[in-house]
């Protein structure tokens, strides 16, 4: 499982941010792991005459060695994420980080075993604390230190011996300084000068029982009016402080490393996107652009497969075939625009056409009319020539005369003269007429050539 995702300038600022503060927080807890384990070395070396054959100094000292290794690397890593996610800076470490992330990781494993250690030894301080309490019952009669120790420790942990009470019963917990040997009575506990009772020292009184404590002659139940119940504490010592040891420092801090352990791999994984990130940005010749950032190379572009991360993916899925859908359209739509522009187009060019062939036509039928009304004028004066010419020639000669007869004929051939002098003027009109229709046809045909 992975993220995969396009991280710009902006992002990869935001994830130095979330690293800066992971890291001073693994800082921090390095430097309390430090004070803690100071605290448990001196806890411990003030009780190693409890601690049979268990060194107090190796855990301790495991755990002030993995504070101090966390404190440095990760102020360090702190450092390297302000860098990396700044454009200008990410250069400075770019080359280094994977490295260091190798270096995060071994880091991680040995706060596990931080851990795993803290977990473990909870058993190994019950069964020192039960070796180291009898030894130390032992010196109860003769070392004062050792005496207030134990009674210390019965009193405030509310315990007894170092299983049970009974404990006291096998130890010679009273110097023979303190009893009188001359008594026959006594006499009957002393073997091999120690003293050996069924007494239990005074700080094994339970002060939750009402009655007064019985501790000498525990087990005499007719020395006593009304001893119904044991006054003392049952608990044993080695498993009540091991145990207060284990829940109150042992556990927290396994727990708390545990915790930090997880964070460790949160921070690998941020570190790793940032560095993928940054490397991709500087391999696209952009720094401050986008870059893939991922955490293996194969990566199949999915989140965590949580509810909430499938159901944003699954809506990202969606936006983008709505985008892809709202994009064709939008294609389509142009396509469609631009078929109905090129249509109005070749209509109107059509149209134009048409209104230029009606144009040539009515020219057309123009200029036949025209041709028509010239070759009717024409035909009509024609028929007038020819008309005019079968008048003249079937006028019959006028008679000669005699005398009056040749003023007669003088005057025919004046007449004469003067119906040839009329036809001549006809035949000058109809030339004009002719020549006119003539220019009017070279006109119309000039315009006719203009307009093809």
């Amino acid at each position: 499982m992975c993220i995969r995702c396009k991280t710009g300038e902006e992002g990869r600022s935001r994830l130095g941010t979330v690293l800066v503060v992971f890291n001073l927080s693994m800082a921090l807890f390095g430097v309390i792991l430090i004070i803690v384990g100071t605290c448990i070395k001196s806890q411990l070396q003030e009780k190693i005459i409890l601690l049979h054959d268990y060194s107090p100094g190796i855990l301790p000292h495991f755990l002030i060695s993995i504070g101090c290794l966390l404190a440095v690397f990760h102020v360090l890593a702190a450092k390297i994420a302000t860098d990396s996610g700044d454009a200008e800076t990410s250069a400075r470490f770019r080359n280094i980080l994977l490295c260091y992330m190798m270096t995060l990781a071994v880091l991680s494993v040995v706060v596990m075993a931080g851990g795993i250690v803290c977990l473990v030894a909870r058993p190994k301080i019950i069964a020192a604390l039960d070796a180291g309490l009898l030894n130390a019952m032992k010196l109860y009669q003769s070392d004062p230190i050792v005496k207030t120790m134990i009674d210390r420790l019965q009193s405030r942990f509310m315990c007894c011996g170092s299983q049970t009470y009974e404990d006291w019963f096998k130890t010679s917990w009273v110097n023979v300084d303190y009893v009188n040997i001359d008594d026959d009575e006594v006499m009957k506990y002393i073997r091999h000068g120690n003293f050996f009772k069924d007494d239990v020292p005074w700080s094994c009184c339970d002060a939750s029982i009402p009655r007064p404590c019985i501790h000498h002659a525990v087990t005499n139940k007719t020395a006593h009016r009304h001893y119904g119940r044991v006054t003392l504490h049952k608990h044993g010592c080695a498993h009540t402080l091991g145990s207060f040891i284990s829940y109150t420092v042992f556990i927290p801090i396994g727990n708390a490393i545990f915790v930090s352990f997880g964070f460790e791999i949160l921070i690998i994984i941020i570190f790793r996107h940032l560095q993928t990130s940054v490397q991709n940005a500087f391999d696209d010749g952009d720094p401050e652009g986008n870059g893939d950032a991922y955490c293996m190379p194969g990566c199949p572009c999915t989140a965590l497969e949580t509810a909430q991360v499938a159901k944003s993916y699954r809506k990202d899925k969606d936006e983008d075939e709505e985008q892809k859908d709202k994009e064709k359209k939008d294609k389509e739509k142009k396509s469609d625009e631009k078929k109905k522009k090129k249509k109005k187009d070749s209509d109107s060019s059509a149209s134009s056409s048409a209104d230029s062939e009606a144009d040539s036509e009515s020219e057309e039928t123009s200029v036949s009319e025209n041709d028509s009304d010239e070759e009717k004028v024409v035909k009509k004066a024609e028929r007038e020539d020819d008309g005019g010419g079968g008048n003249v020639q079937e006028a019959p000669p006028p008679p000669p005369a005699e005398g009056g007869g040749g003023e007669g004929g003088g005057g025919g051939a004046g007449e004469g003269e003067g119906e040839e002098g009329d036809e001549g003027g006809g035949g000058g009109e109809v030339e004009k007429k002719d020549k006119k229709q003539m220019k009017k046809k070279d006109k119309n045909k000039k315009k006719k050539k203009v307009v093809f």
